[in-house]
């Protein structure tokens, strides 16, 4: 048979067109195995890791880890916080009541007026962020010797008035201040990225000022030297 080369383009161009949609078809079809393939190992839990651009994958139960750490430390800093709040607070109120002189019932004004509203936005971040606030015996044991020596501190101030109430009352809220500034201050690098950060920083200017004032009363009321 003699094919008129018309036939013949003609025959070739359905050739090339049938090559083209079977490679087409094809592609199509490896694409959809890849897809399955990807979402099988996804689905199935063989791929547990999270691809960081730039940087080595990193395994999806380490990352978790982390998180649940760093949600274990903004909990129990801001519990413990909480604690020191509610303590200051009776603390104020004692002043307020017991106090000698009006410097020191001024400055138990001061501290309820003060820790009320740091209270006040601690609770606030917390419910934002979803952060737990822990009751004292969740604490670790070492916050709660601490809330333990305040709570004996206390007692001991409600058997007090006028003078030996202010001399002993000032110098506890004087050591007292010292140590939350140097817990926070030391807990503050670990929240420099957290929401934290700047409730952090606006505590530690409120309690250096409470500092302070507690070592100036002293000083001024009782002569003890400023420490």
């Amino acid at each position: 048979m003699i094919i008129s080369p018309r036939s013949r383009f003609t025959f070739c161009a359905a050739i090339a067109c049938a090559a083209v949609v079977a490679g087409a078809s094809s592609g199509h079809a490896n694409a959809r195995s890849m897809r399955g393939g990807i979402h099988g190992r996804l689905t199935s839990g063989q791929t547990t890791g999270t691809v960081n651009p730039g940087g080595p994958m990193q395994p999806a139960g380490g990352i978790q880890r982390g998180a649940r750490m760093a949600l274990h430390k903004q909990s129990s800093l801001l519990s413990m916080i909480h604690q020191v709040n509610i303590m200051e607070i009776k603390a104020g109120g004692l002043a307020g009541r017991l106090g000698g002189t009006a410097g020191v019932r001024s400055y138990g004004k001061m501290l309820v007026r003060d820790h009320t509203k740091c209270d006040h936005m601690l609770l606030k971040i917390a419910r934002q962020e979803n952060v737990p606030i822990l009751k004292p015996r969740q604490l670790s044991a070492r916050k709660r010797h601490t809330l333990k020596k305040q709570m004996r501190q206390m007692a001991a101030l409600k058997r007090l008035h006028g003078a030996s109430f202010d001399k002993k009352f000032l110098s506890a809220m004087a050591r007292d201040h010292k140590k939350a500034i140097a817990m926070l201050e030391k807990a503050r690098p670990a929240m420099r990225y957290s929401h934290l950060s700047a409730f952090l920083n606006k505590t530690i200017l409120v309690l250096k000022k409470h500092y302070r004032m507690a070592v100036k009363l002293e000083h001024k009321e009782h002569g003890v030297a400023m420490r």
